[in-house]
């Protein structure tokens, strides 16, 4: 089961991606969601989520921002970033802060799911390696 965390400062854009992950109840559960980046920050320290579902731009805390803390935190959580804009700074900024992925909307939710799949397999794996 992998512990996903949302954050979007959109609720509609929470509940799509909830309700899709919703659909394969014996691989993702969602956690939390949060609608800034302080509030994915203080989820993440008491939900322990597997994956981070980030957007890179909100008010409070933006994407990129929460993604540094938590790696500061040293919280296990990988961070999927995410964005509508097709800027491949935020890309190198999302990278930079920590982002183990980083995807552009639209993107489809199909994708969304094997990025979340494949960065919790390199996680485990790594923590594997690691024992």
């Amino acid at each position: 089961m992998i512990r996903v965390l949302v954050v979007d400062d959109y609720p509609e854009v929470r509940e799509v991606i909830r309700e899709y992950l919703a659909g394969f109840p014996d691989e993702f559960e969602v956690v939390g969601e949060a609608a800034d980046g302080r509030e994915a920050v203080a989820l993440a320290e008491v939900r322990c989520p597997d994956v981070v579902l980030m957007d890179v731009r909100m008010p409070v805390m933006d994407g990129i921002s929460a993604t540094r803390e938590l790696r500061l935190r040293r919280n296990s959580a990988q961070v999927i970033t995410y964005t509508g804009f097709a800027l491949e700074r935020l890309e190198v900024l999302s990278r930079l802060a920590g982002a183990a992925c980083h995807l552009t909307k639209p993107f489809r939710l199909g994708e969304l799911c094997q990025r979340i799949r494949e960065v919790a397999a390199s996680s485990r794996q790594a923590v594997a390696g690691e024992s």
